[in-house]
């Protein structure tokens, strides 16, 4: 037979391992083998979450008490399909010049590879509390479903150029000093990079595989799943590296609630080649976390009162926190979490019990343009000219106009005098409505104001309405506004009284809940420095169906070494619940950052026995007690050691694989990047730094990483081991197969002409995609469109052939195996391209 044949048929056979795992399963995510060992990943991630300081109630599973949450917890890591019911954007290719930023293409064809693992709670006493997390391979959240409440909380994705980079739960840092107003953005996702480097990761325009930010370990066991992930500059291309990772634990605490622990570990060093000189590596500004809802499915806010007491009877007014456009500064648009409640809830079917309020119109200011707003005393006083809304003597003769969505339909309507220059709409949510106080039940309820006036020479008002952007449903909003405003009419602006619902009950309504906590650690003498606060706004336009909100952690410094940890929790339930709960969880929130010698590891020793003869090999062993300094492998000899968790002169230390048939270990994560001359250990890449490509290799083929520990760089013996092939079934009986790639099957699984001038023409098309991720609402100079495994997938049959061989085999059959299984990613790759 050929050799393809034979090596390939032997492959499939060697390498297939299952991959789900559920709750009851042993651990075998590195290699479990009874009490001898402890998996180097349950090790690693069990001590990078650095919270002994101040432990959760919510507790692990070994602890009596969590029996409940860990038989109600289930967890995998093989990829159970696309939830229908989650409604990912699938299309259509809109056209650009009708739909700016837009996708063009299925984004929904990128689960299967942003995929990492999906945890779920079933209540055993009420269903309504049951829910479904997906995690991406950023180890953040791009999924959170419940099946009985209002199913899928994150956006639909519509986002150009961030297929679940940018509308996801995530932590991101930002390095300001870094980040200068003429040069690129400095800022870290946790879930990944923006497909603005077409190459090598396609973008809205052009199919590509996006770059996740790669997972370097995995743990799952009870009612706890932890993940680390290499954390990613959002803004390609780029000039600077990336020395963040992120660790992030998930706990089901029952009854809907879900702990989740957020750790950022700065391990900068100043020797790497790939850092320039004079560059401060330190972090100021995070986003802890950087999410939000799909507002069709949860479209109100409530929050409590700085006591934590939530008010959610009609009787009290309309108990919703007002929602402003992203960047507009609303009454509660940016509070200080210190005169918060400590939480923020997500909730659908809030009456608002209000009564009609006329809208603030726009002014005009003498020598100054527009306003606003403006006063009777000002107008009667100092000049100023309140605009009054009137149709024309030639009727409303409204048009489309750019900016609108397959759902919402934007039209420009004459409905004022000339004279008003632009403005803007105020950006509060509505709905809204225009009456005709002339003609009996004549009315337009709409969705929100985006300009009053644009032209002053022209009698357009500029708004966003619920016909569906379609020949039908622009010609239907024609006939409508026409026979409800023929022209001269007067036109009344005001809120939209919404009736109540029969039978309203809102302690049953269904929310979705995030409890940050009060900034009790902002204090002198607390846990960190610096202060927090809460943003929160709408995120663009209907396709979008996106509410933003996040947690600022800004004013600190986290410097090379140093760790900042964040405790939340996440509530999902029916909203007349959420009171007890969330006074009962507030104090369990925590803040802290730490120093890299204040850490409790572990000892972490590689093992070899590979001479001039045999393939280098070597495994990896971590002792079984935290604080511990002695493990066990069942073969070769100590090479070198290190620890569990960041020490004194320690940097984590990466297997690097899936660049053709190289491999590496060390410090250096880019050190197979394009530009790469180590001969000389220089870099020259024209200023542009890619993490996500090999050097030597198509723009498809990405790397993969493994977390191994932490390591000093200038001991040999570690860095001896650089050009050594890693095995994590070394150190048990149970073989010596070559980790290749983690990705697609695990090495774990515990379960691992003339142009018209600008006022002829109107505002330019709405384009409602930027960057939300700013350190503050006035920066505007980054602000744009938001804004070993191998990443690239694979063909299904051979999805499960990649993990890591489990039988013991000679070197000679090895090196085959490995050569084969190059062959065959590659040439699976081709046959998904």
């Amino acid at each position: 037979m050929a050799l393809g044949m034979v090596s390939t048929a032997f492959l499939l056979v060697l390498f297939h391992t299952p991959i789900f795992v559920n709750s009851q399963d042993d651990n075998i995510f590195d290699v479990d083998n009874g009490d001898q060992h402890i998996s180097l990943e349950e090790a690693l991630l069990a001590d990078l979450v650095p919270d002994d300081d101040d432990p959760s109630s919510c507790l692990f599973e070994d602890d009596d008490s969590a029996a409940d949450t860990a038989k109600s917890t289930s967890w995998t890591f093989k990829f159970p399909g696309s939830n229908p019911n989650s409604n990912w954007y699938e299309g259509p290719c809109l056209d650009q010049s009708t739909y700016p930023g837009a996708p063009c293409h299925n984004f929904s064809l990128y689960e299967a590879q942003l995929f990492l693992a999906e945890m779920s709670h079933t209540d055993p006493a009420n269903s309504h509390r049951n829910w479904t997390m997906r995690i991406g391979q950023g180890s953040n959240i791009y999924s959170f479903y419940s099946p009985e409440l209002y199913g899928e909380a994150m956006p639909p994705q519509y986002h150009g150029n961030a297929p679940w980079i940018d509308e996801v739960q995530q932590s991101v840092s930002v390095s300001s000093q870094n980040n200068p107003k003429a040069g690129r953005p400095y800022f870290i996702h946790q879930a990944g990079a923006y497909q603005k480097d077409p190459e090598y990761t396609g973008s809205s325009q052009v199919a590509g595989d996006p770059f996740f930010s790669p997972n370097v370990a995995k743990y799952c066991k009870g009612n706890t799943c932890t993940f680390a992930s290499w954390g990613q500059q959002a803004h390609l291309p780029t000039e600077f590296a990336s020395k963040l990772l992120y660790v992030n634990r998930y706990r089901n605490c029952g009854d809907g609630i879900v702990e989740i622990t957020q750790t950022f570990q700065n391990f900068a060093r100043s020797d790497s080649v790939i850092d320039r000189p004079g560059y401060d590596e330190s972090l100021i500004y995070f986003n802890v976390p950087w999410g939000g809802v799909r507002t069709s499915h949860l479209p109100d806010v409530v929050e409590p009162d700085v006591a934590g007491n939530l008010k959610i009877d009609p009787s009290d007014g309309d108990v919703r926190t007002p929602i402003y456009g992203w960047g507009q500064i609303g009454p509660r648009s940016l509070l200080n979490i210190q005169s918060t409640g400590g939480y923020t809830t997500f909730a659908s079917g809030v009456w608002p019990n209000t009564s009609a309020v006329f809208l603030d119109l726009p002014c005009l200011k003498p020598d100054a343009g527009m306003v606003d707003s403006c006063t009777d005393f000002q107008i009667a006083n100092q000049n100023y000219t309140r605009m009054q809304l009137q149709v024309p003597d030639d009727g409303t003769k409204c048009k489309r106009h750019g900016g609108s969505s397959p759902e919402s339909l934007l039209l420009a309507c004459q409905f004022r005098p000339t004279g008003f220059g632009r403005n803007s709409g105020g950006g509060k949510m509505g709905p809204y409505q225009f009456v005709n106080p002339e003609i009996e039940g004549a009315k337009l309820i709409f969705r929100d104001i985006r300009h009053w006036s644009w032209g002053v020479n022209d009698h357009y008002t500029f708004f966003s309405t619920f016909y569906n952007d379609t020949d039908a449903g622009l010609q239907q909003a024609r006939e409508d506004i026409s026979a409800a405003f023929p022209p001269g009419s007067a036109i009344e602006a005001s809120t939209y009284p919404l009736p109540m619902p029969d039978n309203y009950n809102p302690e049953i309504l269904p929310s979705l809940t995030i409890l940050y906590g009060t900034g009790e650690e902002y204090k002198a003498g607390g846990t960190v420095f610096g202060g927090g606060r809460r943003r929160l706004g709408s995120g663009g336009g209907m396709p979008r169906d996106y509410t933003v909100f996040t947690i600022n952690h800004h004013m600190t410094r986290l410097r090379p070494g140093q760790t900042y940890l964040a405790r939340q929790y996440m509530i999902s339930d029916e909203l007349g619940n959420v009171n007890e709960v969330t006074n009962a969880l507030v104090d369990e929130t925590y803040m802290a950052q730490i120093d890299d010698v204040d850490y409790n590891g572990r000892s972490v020793q590689l093992y070899s026995s590979a001479d001039n003869d045999d393939l280098q090999i070597f495994g990896a062993a971590a002792s079984t007690t935290v604080g511990g300094t002695t493990t066990s492998c069942d073969q070769g000899a100590t090479a070198c050691t290190g620890r569990t968790t960041p020490g004194l002169n320690l940097s984590p230390f990466f297997y690097i694989s899936g660049c053709g048939n190289r491999t590496y270990f060390g410090p250096d994560l880019y050190y197979y990047m394009p530009g790469r001359n180590h001969s000389q250990d220089i870099v020259d890449h024209n200023g542009t730094i890619r993490a996500y490509a090999c050097e030597g290799q198509p723009p498809y083929v990405r790397p993969s990483f493994r977390l191994i520990g932490y390591f000093n760089p200038s001991d040999e013996s570690c860095t001896s081991l650089q050009r050594y092939q890693y095995s994590p079934s070394y150190c048990n009986r149970r073989g010596v197969g070559i980790e290749g790639e983690r990705g697609t099957a695990p090495a774990t699984s515990d379960a691992t002409g003339d142009q018209p001038s600008e006022e002829e023409q109107g505002p330019p098309h709405e384009d409602d995609f930027f960057e939300m991720d700013l350190p503050d609402p006035d920066a505007r100079d980054v602000a744009e469109d938001i804004s070993g495994e191998s990443a690239s997938p694979q063909p299904p049959d051979l999805l499960d052939a990649t993990t890591s061989a489990s039988s013991t085999v000679n070197s000679g059959v090895l090196q085959t195996i490995l050569a084969v299984h190059q062959l065959v990613r590659l040439v699976g790759h081709r046959l998904h391209m």
